[in-house]
């Protein structure tokens, strides 16, 4: 920011170069008329002294405002190759927030269907209790029947 403010500063500064450039002129031309050439003579080389300040001011201010220009392209540049890596972030973090891993505490009858025994060495077994298969047709059956398929194979 401070080349912000370095650019403002010449502009006030050139300014007032020119308000005193001016001035100068018409006390010369004053001076003149009042046969005061010495001080005339005086006055304009002020002038011209003023006037070289201002030659530089100006380039200074036009060397502020181009590289103001070289840095705002390179920021812009910089923003552009981020950009997608951060919207790729944004993404990545929407889906994670989209599917979110949910915990549910099991309920009494299914925690005895899928809970692990322990041996006497603390060894983890798994506990099987199987459904009858004669329990898992007549489910099937019901199934199909409340879905209105008729299940003859003949």
């Amino acid at each position: 920011m401070n080349l912000f403010i370095s650019a403002n500063k010449a502009r006030q500064r050139l300014l007032r170069l020119s308000e005193t450039a001016e001035k100068l002129k018409r006390r010369a031309a004053v001076s003149v008329q009042a046969g005061k050439e010495n001080e005339a003579r005086d006055l304009l080389f002020q002038k011209k002294k003023v006037m070289q300040a201002l030659d530089n001011t100006k380039s200074r201010i036009e060397f502020l405002m181009s590289l103001q220009q070289i840095l705002l392209r390179q920021y812009l540049l910089k923003i552009d190759n981020l950009l997608p890596q951060f919207l790729q972030i944004l993404k990545s973090k929407k889906q994670d927030d989209e599917s979110p891993v949910r915990v549910m505490s099991p309920s009494p009858e299914n925690s005895e269907k899928y809970s692990l025994n322990m041996n006497d060495n603390h060894e983890p077994q798994e506990r099987t209790n199987e459904l009858s298969t004669e329990h898992k047709t007549d489910d099937l059956e019901g199934f199909l029947e409340g879905h209105g398929i008729d299940n003859n194979d003949e």
